[in-house]
């Protein structure tokens, strides 16, 4: 953590990185609040969160979420690229449940958020992909 918080090298890293990282250390169950201070920091300028993919933006939400860590910040701007509509309909199942599972976990209240979630969840070409985990989840 206190390598990628040296100066310049979180300048090196591009949306996957900063997704990677922040899915790393959550799953690791590492609490460098420093480090996700900054990762949140730094995906939310220069546009950067607009380079995320799907799984990135669910992976960074839940791996907030995971680490208990409520950048309300953040979770809205990621909030407002999942809802984006060239982005929504292509999040997988799984994307859409860690998004819900993050929001919901972190108490953070985003009503238009769970609807576009809902409606995208219930919409035939995606319900009909769920499996049972993803339903559980």
């Amino acid at each position: 953590a206190a390598r990628m918080l040296q100066p310049g090298v979180m300048a090196t890293f591009n949306a996957q990185d900063i997704a990677n990282t922040c899915w790393a250390f959550a799953t690791l169950g590492i609490h460098s609040w420093q480090l996700m201070d900054a990762m949140a920091l730094y995906a939310m300028q220069n546009s950067t969160l607009e380079n995320f993919t799907p799984q990135g933006l669910a992976n960074t939400a839940w791996a907030f979420a995971r680490l208990g860590s409520s950048n309300e910040m953040l979770m809205r701007s990621i909030a407002n690229q999942v809802m984006r509509s060239d982005v929504l309909p292509t999040f997988s199942p799984h994307g859409l449940a860690n998004v819900a599972w993050a929001f919901a976990s972190l108490r953070l209240l985003n009503e238009p958020l769970m609807s576009a979630l809902a409606e995208r969840i219930v919409h035939p070409d995606v319900i009909e992909r769920y499996n049972p985990q993803d339903i559980s989840n």
